[in-house]
């Protein structure tokens, strides 16, 4: 599964994963003038609370292991 925040979220991004067989996991972003389904911002909760546990982690790493 590959898992990003918004800014990583577009059409051709969604496409690669489904063409080759890796769950998308990066966070939806509405297009302009577009509101994200009830559903959509449930999946974006989800997601957000795995990644927030695993940016944790990398910000352990980068402050107190010295990790670049």
């Amino acid at each position: 599964m590959v898992m990003a925040d918004k800014a990583y979220w577009s059409k051709a991004r969604n496409e690669w994963c489904a063409e080759h067989g890796v769950a998308n996991g990066i966070l939806r972003k509405p297009s302009r003038r577009e509101k994200l389904r009830p559903a959509t911002v449930q999946i974006n909760q989800l997601f957000s609370s795995i990644r927030c546990k695993i940016e944790t982690v990398f910000a352990w790493w980068k402050r107190s292991a010295g990790y670049r």
